[in-house]
């Protein structure tokens, strides 16, 4: 998230130099990027708790073996 502003701060102040806008551009895109990767990522991580009943429907319920 912060370097979707860092990229739009650096749009805002690159003065319409070419050079500065692609860069800021390309932070902005690779960004959005890291941001669909990570909420895929949690999604999977979701799911497989899901599929492997590790969850009881409001966050992860780990049942350990007891010893004693």
């Amino acid at each position: 998230m912060f370097q979707l502003l860092r990229g739009g701060l650096e749009w805002i102040t690159s003065g319409g130099d070419k050079g500065k806008v692609m860069e800021a551009r390309e932070r902005i895109l690779q960004s959005i990027i890291g941001l669909i990767i990570l909420v895929a990522s949690w999604s999977i991580y979701l799911v497989l708790l899901k599929f492997l009943g590790l969850t009881s429907g409001d966050g992860v319920n780990l049942n350990l073996p007891k010893l004693f």
